[in-house]
């Protein structure tokens, strides 16, 4: 019997066993076509599907623009209406814009314009406000001092308008208001020759002194917050053509970002009388005026070769004697002057904020020590207080 030979030599069992195996891979290759059958026919739908709705969003995107480009008809009220809300809107980006250019110059002293400042020579006749260009002026002559004599006219407020400083001024021609304060402020043999006035008023002082000073050398910088007063002191210094005078219409503060403007209570018959606080008499009716603040580190940032040739501070500021002193911080530590009068009326200070420890403990810091009281002034309503400071040269 002749044995079975499969067609490439293999026995019987291995070529059943190969035919087996061959089918096997027809199967599988039956359910791979049937599941990639399946999957094209779930996917091809919705491949369309999506097609048909990419589609339709274009079409739906290009009648959107169409209708866009489109004038859309509208009545001369919605028009204008439209109008007052760009209008405002415009109102209020300007408004913030200003107020934020307003704070980056709080930011940085060094920036911040000086816009109420006048330099030395930069008072011109022609400039003279209207206020001052109905009044007439008067003329003064000072007694001797140090070898001295302040000659000057005067322009002041009529005397109903100001009982106080503007009528003495006009007592008598060889009458200075505030002549005790002179004498102690007026200093031509000391070291450094510079001085500030803070609380000018209408220029009594400051044109005083600075009459003197022209002779004897020195610039004074004259601060005054009420806008009617600085128009008078304006007027006085160029009036007389004093070119060693600095002045500036601002209240000075200690803190110009958390009170970059204050409101100043005007006194109507009593020009020396403003204040930042109410009258302590209610039946004095008072007017409100906004005034820009500044504080004396700014200014030394501004001037500091002026402000270290400084020898004499006077402040009078009417209860915010305190605020003037702790906005000196950097000027005071660097580069301190020799001598600050301050006047000193205890309820006002506290008032203020600021009450007369703390004043004292600030000047204390800062290398002052209070000598006793300087004579009252005129006005006989409280004490001005000299401060020296502990330089060898200075001697107040």
């Amino acid at each position: 019997m002749i044995p079975f030979q499969s067609p490439n030599g293999t026995n019987r069992r291995e070529f059943a066993s190969s035919v087996k195996t061959s089918e096997r891979n027809q199967y599988r290759l039956l359910i791979l076509s049937m599941f990639i059958f399946a999957i094209l026919c779930l996917a091809v739908p919705v491949f369309f599907s999506a097609r048909k709705e990419v589609f339709e969003m274009r079409r739906d995107t290009e009648s959107l623009i169409s209708k866009l480009e489109t004038p859309i008809p509208m009545d001369n009220e919605e028009l204008e209406r439209l109008r007052s809300e760009i209008s405002l809107k415009n109102d209020i980006i300007q408004t913030k814009s200003n107020e934020i250019a307003a704070l980056k110059q709080h930011i940085d002293p060094a920036t911040r314009p000086l816009d109420r400042l006048f330099r030395p020579g930069e008072t011109p006749l022609s400039s003279i406000p209207s206020l001052a260009m109905a009044l007439p002026s008067f003329h003064k002559v000072s007694p001797e001092l140090k070898g001295y004599v302040a000659e000057y006219d005067f322009v002041a407020f009529p005397n109903e308008q100001d009982v106080f400083i503007s009528k003495k001024m006009r007592l008598a021609e060889r009458f200075i208001f505030a002549w005790r304060v002179i004498e102690h402020i007026f200093r031509p043999s000391a070291k450094k020759k510079n001085v500030i006035d803070i609380g000018a008023n209408i220029g009594a002082v400051c044109v005083t002194m600075a009459s003197l000073m022209k002779q004897s050398g020195g610039k004074i910088f004259c601060i005054e917050a009420s806008p009617d007063n600085f128009a008078l002191l304006f007027s006085n210094v160029a009036l007389n053509s004093l070119d060693n005078v600095y002045i500036l219409n601002y209240a000075i503060t200690d803190d110009v970002d958390a009170m970059p403007a204050l409101e100043l209570h005007v006194n109507p018959d009593n020009k020396g009388g403003n204040s930042v606080f109410p009258s302590w008499n209610d039946s004095i009716p008072t007017i409100t005026r906004k005034i820009p603040t500044i504080t004396l580190d700014i200014l030394y940032s501004k001037f500091p070769e002026e402000f270290c040739e400084v020898d004499m501070i006077k402040i009078d500021v009417e209860g915010s004697e305190g605020r003037v002193i702790l906005g000196a911080e950097k000027y005071f530590r660097e580069c301190p002057p020799c001598c600050v009068l301050s006047e000193v009326i205890w309820r006002h200070l506290e008032r203020g904020g600021t009450p007369v420890s703390l004043v004292w403990e600030t000047m204390k810091k800062h290398g002052y020590t209070s000598k006793s009281p300087a004579p009252v002034t005129d006005n006989g309503d409280g004490t001005d207080f000299m401060f020296q400071h502990s330089a060898p040269h200075c001697q107040c």
